[in-house]
This record gives C-alpha cells, structure tokens and sequence, in this order.
C-alpha cells in the first residue's frame, strides 16, 4: 500500500492528496478518473500477491459518486469489476449519492432488534435502573449511532434519530428508564448537535496531538 499511497493518483481534500482508505484487509482506493482508478487497483493486486495475498474480484466493486450510472468498466486478471449503486463498508451503506437516509433506516432496524433482544433485562425487578441504562448505552444507543460522525443528516433523518433514541429510553414495562434523570443522562438535544459536540472534540484532540508532535 505504501506504493500505491506515494503515486500520484486520489482526490485532493484540503491540499492533501488522498488514493487509500484502510481498515485491517479492507482497501477503498479513491479516485477522480477512471484510468487511474484502473492503475491503483493493478497496482494493489501486484502489490498484495508480492505479499503472498490475493485480491478478491469477487467482493470488489465500482461506485462512482454523483453518477447512478457509469458506463466505464475494469477488469482485473481477466474479471470484470461490478458497478454498483451502493455497497457496505465497515458496516456503513455508501450510495452513489452519499444520501445518509438509508444506512439511517439500517441502523434503527439493528438497533430495535438488539433492543428487543434484551427484554428480559428491560423488564428485570432485579436489575438497578443504572445497570439498565449502561446497557442501553453500550448495547442499543451504539448500534444506533455506529458512524453517525459521518453521516450527512437531513432534517427529517435528524427527528427520526432522536425520536427513536427517546423512544428507546420507555422500552422498559414501568417507564423507570425514561424518568430516572434522563435530563442529566440523556440531554433533550438532537443527533445533529450530539454530532457536533463530538466532532469539536476530535477536532481540539487533533489539534492538541499536533502540537504535541511538532515540540510546540
């Protein structure tokens, strides 16, 4: 990857030229024209069978951004790389579109279902309320909000977030969670805000890290 990184191939964000976007075995290799896209992946297949890795054609897919259809192709050893319109990374649902409105939807369906899951814990005389509330914390409300830092919030996304977030806080048969100091656990502010905040965090940490390596 490190190749592929110094080549001058990516997309330029904030003067920073960007081609690779790592996480473990999962590559997403950028591009703003389709030849060099062509390249990087040559390049990443030649690279990774140096390292005795094969790269899958199978699972590896095409998604330009802004156009729903494109009528470019790549083959790599011979195979022809889908284009799709949309496809999961990291657990996110990228669209051609970056409409954050569907990978939402996915999201509050995962997190219902791992609220329904732990009824018995909801609905336990034994468990304390503040048990029950790290376990909606750590179990539910992260599900729900796994990548919200990035997503791309409509006005409507934003209401049916919080709504649900709330709803989630009454799941239990008397109601103990949602009026055991909820103002002070939970905040009446919306996803979008809560977003905000943490963004202005990483942002005083980067910050605070880069002074830190450059001696100042």
């Amino acid at each position: 990857m490190d190749q592929v990184r110094q080549n001058t191939c990516g997309v330029n964000v904030g003067g920073i030229l960007i081609n690779n976007l790592r996480f473990a075995d999962d590559i997403d290799l950028v591009d703003e024209d389709i030849d060099s896209l062509r390249r990087q992946i040559e390049e990443t297949k030649n690279a990774a069978e140096q390292a005795g890795l094969l790269l899958n054609t199978t699972k590896t897919k095409i998604m330009a951004s802004g156009e729903r259809n494109i009528d470019d192709s790549i083959e790599v050893a011979g195979e022809t790389i889908e284009n799709v319109e949309r496809f999961e990374y990291l657990g996110s649902l990228l669209t051609w579109d970056n409409d954050c409105s569907e990978d939402i939807k996915r999201r509050i369906g995962k997190a219902t279902d791992v609220l329904a899951s732990l009824k018995h814990i909801w609905n336990s005389k034994k468990l304390k309320i503040d048990n029950k509330l790290r376990v909606l914390t750590t179990c539910v409300i992260s599900v729900l909000l796994y990548a919200s830092e990035t997503w791309t919030l409509k006005e409507t996304d934003t209401k049916k977030t919080t709504g649900v977030r709330n709803e989630m806080l009454s799941t239990d048969s008397e109601n103990q969670l949602e009026r055991h100091d909820t103002k002070r656990r939970y905040p009446k502010q919306d996803i979008q805000t809560e977003n905000h905040s943490r963004h202005d965090q990483e942002k005083k940490t980067r910050i605070i890290r880069s002074h830190l390596q450059n001696g100042r």
